[in-house]
């Protein structure tokens, strides 16, 4: 049995993955921003993701302090 989505469409296995989609996610604006670039999600999973492939680099450049030693978030992000 599948469970479609009435408003956009998409279709789901689970009826808990449809009620997911429905509360936090269609027709919901991203809420999560890049620091680096314009890119938007509705997910912190898909925004860490990006931010390892698109920015390391870039990123760990940001957060080493000059005498070599890397920063580290104390809220775990």
């Amino acid at each position: 049995m599948t469970y479609p989505c009435k408003n956009c469409g998409k279709v789901y296995s689970y009826y808990s993955s449809l009620a997911r989609h429905l509360k936090h996610e269609c027709g919901v604006e991203p809420k999560f921003h890049c620091p680096l670039c314009p890119y938007r999600t509705k997910h912190k999973s898909s925004l860490n993701t990006h931010l390892n492939g698109r920015h390391m680099k870039l990123w760990s450049e940001v957060h080493t302090l000059p005498n070599g030693n890397k920063t580290s978030s104390s809220d775990g992000n």
